[in-house]
């Protein structure tokens, strides 16, 4: 760990030391496997608007944890296993929405002029879940936290917001390169692959959930750990 007020070559162990952390706890092969998986539904340019928000938002969301989310955290008396419980909520929520929704035509709402369009089948879901949880999860913030500790002055918390960019650019590559090849898959794979990722969502769900539930203290005297 960098020590309370770093040099430079020690900002430079913060940077690398944030990256490599972070692109761990994302896991980026991970992330564009389950989006081509549960997005291969939507249309080209509804896949690109929806990265380019996605990783955006991310970005901002774990960089304000990194700054202030222990702050936050123990404001509302929450910790790290409630996050845990909260994201698998959430994919669960969103799993089942996969799974029952109903088949469109991949190119609906996906013209060539203007914004891409999207609708109630194929909704927008630029912040839930590929902003939150899908990259910006319950790891990914505990290790921002974790990393923004050691930011020493303005340079320290420079040095934190080049890690938390440079690790949302991997995503953002790895899921640009996930959107080109989800136009390679026929409309019966793409079909097939929604319902998968829908069923993959739900399993992450029920990981996350019991993840959270490990960890939670009142849990762990319940069940005598």
């Amino acid at each position: 760990m960098v020590g309370p007020c770093p040099g430079e070559f020690s900002h430079f162990n913060l940077f690398a030391g944030g990256v490599l952390a972070l692109l761990r706890a994302i896991n980026p092969l991970a992330v564009g496997a389950l989006f081509l998986a549960s997005f291969s539904g939507y249309g080209f340019r509804q896949r690109k608007f929806m990265v380019r928000a996605s990783c955006l938002i991310a970005f901002f969301i774990i960089l304000s944890f990194s700054y202030w989310g222990i702050a936050i955290l123990n404001t509302l008396g929450v910790g790290v296993p409630s996050i845990h419980v909260a994201c698998g909520i959430v994919f669960a929520y969103v799993g089942f929405k996969f799974l029952c929704a109903e088949d469109v035509d991949e190119s609906d709402g996906d013209g060539q002029s203007g914004p891409p369009r999207f609708s109630k089948a194929r909704p927008d879901m630029s912040v839930i879940p590929l902003a939150l949880p899908m990259v910006a999860g319950a790891e990914p913030l505990a290790v921002a936290m974790s990393y923004g500790q050691n930011a020493c002055g303005p340079l320290g918390k420079l040095t934190v917001a080049a890690s938390v960019g440079f690790a949302v650019a991997a995503v953002f590559a790895v899921l640009t390169i996930a959107n080109v090849l989800c136009a390679f898959l026929s409309d019966t794979f793409k079909k097939l692959f929604f319902r998968i990722g829908g069923l993959i969502i739900l399993a992450i769900a029920f990981q996350q959930i019991l993840v959270g539930l490990e960890h939670m203290e009142p849990f762990c005297r319940m069940v005598g750990r």
